[in-house]
């Protein structure tokens, strides 16, 4: 496989099953596109620097940090260390990591960036998949060798990488994904069908109608302060239509072709929740069976957005592995 370069959240709960092991995640967003809107291909700095300071609210206190522009996109980095880059999933920007920043970057040099069309990043011209997504990802590298964590479709990401560019990967923590291919468990048809029913919606709204799906069963009922902090993330920069669709037609090419993760030397935890209705918990186990070298971890209760709704948790076994 070769890359391309582009053109241009809680109380921890302690009931969890880990399972040691030799998984597909399905960003599922409904079927039908959106209309595309055209954009201008240009970043406007003095305007990305009058939001900055709400985009860093999460930084950690008493670390160096740095952000910059590469190539359009927008990069953080945080702390010092061993580099750990930190890859979200699908439509979602830095913001998910908030809770994940200020205690990586106590041991890590933590980065984290917004991806094509997300965040303080620009909307792309032109199409791009996930080789594109992880070919961004080395170029934020830009040389080092880092510890990975991919979430979602960010985890199609660091597989992508990790395959295409093996010498920038020491180790991999995949969240809720999977490897596509044929062999991939679909969401159920009741989740995909409420995403579709939410197009056209204000970003409020949409979020308000999809993102309960994203947590286990009664979690944003019982954390309702916690989870209006993160709609309020979510819509802070909200991400466009153009960008959701083409985060959308990257993921169904990536379950087309599916991943060859048996070619993976990494080390790799794989982290899944049980409740997983985006990604349902089938998808995990099999990519945990299917890496060379990886253990496996499944989380009773839990939901899709696992680094939102339980940090503490999420946050010790990244940690616990990486140490």
């Amino acid at each position: 496989m070769s890359l391309r370069r582009p053109g241009r959240d809680p109380e921890p709960r302690s009931d969890l099953v880990v399972r040691a092991a030799h998984g597909d995640q399905l960003d599922d967003l409904p079927l039908a596109l959106r209309d595309r809107r055209e954009r201008c291909l240009f970043v406007v700095v003095h305007t990305a620097t009058l939001v900055l300071a709400s985009a860093l609210s999460h930084r950690p206190k008493g670390v160096i940090d740095e952000t910059r522009l590469m190539e359009g996109l927008h990069v953080e980095e945080h702390g010092h260390g061993e580099p750990l880059l930190l890859v979200q999933g699908l439509g979602q920007g830095s913001w998910a990591w908030r809770w994940q920043v200020p205690v990586f970057a106590q041991r890590f040099r933590t980065i984290v960036y917004d991806q094509r069309g997300t965040g303080l990043s620009p909307v792309p011209a032109g199409p791009y998949g996930i080789p594109e997504l992880a070919e961004d990802a080395a170029e934020i590298l830009d040389g080092r060798a880092a510890h990975v964590v991919g979430f979602s479709m960010g985890g199609y990401v660091a597989l992508t990488l990790a395959l295409a560019r093996p010498e920038l990967v020491r180790s991999l923590v995949l969240a809720g994904t999977g490897a596509g291919g044929p062999a991939r468990v679909p969401r159920p048809a009741y989740v995909r069908e409420a995403f579709e029913n939410a197009i056209g919606l204000p970003p409020d709204e949409y979020g308000r109608a999809t993102m309960p799906y994203t947590f286990s069963p009664g979690w944003p009922e019982s954390h309702a302060e916690r989870f209006e902090e993160i709609l309020a993330a979510r819509v802070e920069h909200p991400t466009p239509d153009e960008t959701l669709d083409s985060h959308m037609v990257a993921c169904y090419a990536f379950y087309t072709e599916g991943c060859e993760v048996e070619r993976i030397e990494a080390p790799a935890l794989v982290i899944h929740g049980e409740a997983d209705l985006i990604v349902p918990v089938e998808n995990g186990r099999a990519l945990a069976q299917r890496l060379p070298n990886a253990r496996y971890v499944e989380l009773a209760e839990r939901g899709h957005n696992l680094m939102l709704e339980d940090p503490e948790l999420f946050n010790t076994l990244v940690l616990d592995f990486l140490t």
